[in-house]
């Protein structure tokens, strides 16, 4: 069959047009989509690296504040912990002239890595008594925290006052078995800990 000048020009036209379709299809779409996808992976790395930077800034900025809170009385030991702290508050009651009517623990709470010591007091004494010990307690040199106050009087008029007070003090957990004694020697070492 032998094919008009018009109709070869035609079928070149279509061939040209299928081959453009064809090129399109199986080299340039799925070399813009390569690219979208490495413009976007590149984007997400750069954000990870940005993110890793600032982590380890801050690290390096709080390396120093994590060192005083550990100089500064916060141990892994509970029953130590419990006794240091329960001698302070009431160290710290017979310094302020606070009479102290009862200190009892209440049930440990983990929170999050650290373990939460609470302890309910129950004294009595005048204002100027049971703010030098509020103010002795808040600026305790160990780790504790004032987390309830009460202050009522025991007869109106008078500068007779009871004080009931919830403290908590912090404590970090004894790593039990190897494995977890393990990632905490790894964590300490990706966070620069010696």
């Amino acid at each position: 069959m032998v094919l008009s000048q018009r109709e070869r020009y035609l079928a070149i036209g279509v061939g040209a047009v299928v081959a453009l379709f064809l090129v399109d299809h199986f080299a340039i779409e799925p070399y813009r989509d390569a690219r979208r996808r490495i413009v976007r992976d590149q984007d997400a790395v750069v954000r990870e690296i940005d993110d890793a930077r600032t982590l380890f800034d801050r690290q390096r900025r709080l390396r120093p504040v994590w060192a005083e809170i550990q100089q500064g009385g916060l141990m892994t030991d509970a029953s130590l912990t419990d006794a240091l702290t329960q001698h302070a508050v009431l160290d710290l009651a017979q310094w302020a002239g606070m009479n102290v009517e009862f200190l009892k623990p209440t049930p440990r709470q983990p929170t999050g890595k650290f373990l939460v010591l609470k302890y309910e007091l129950s004294g009595s004494g005048s204002m100027y008594t049971l703010s030098k010990f509020l103010w002795a307690v808040e600026t305790a040199t160990i780790p504790i925290h004032i987390d309830e106050s009460q202050i009522v009087p025991h007869k109106e008029g008078a500068d007779d006052l009871s004080l009931r007070l919830v403290v908590s003090a912090l404590c970090m957990p004894p790593v039990d078995d190897k494995s977890d004694r393990a990632q905490a020697n790894a964590a300490d070492y990706r966070e620069g800990r010696p």
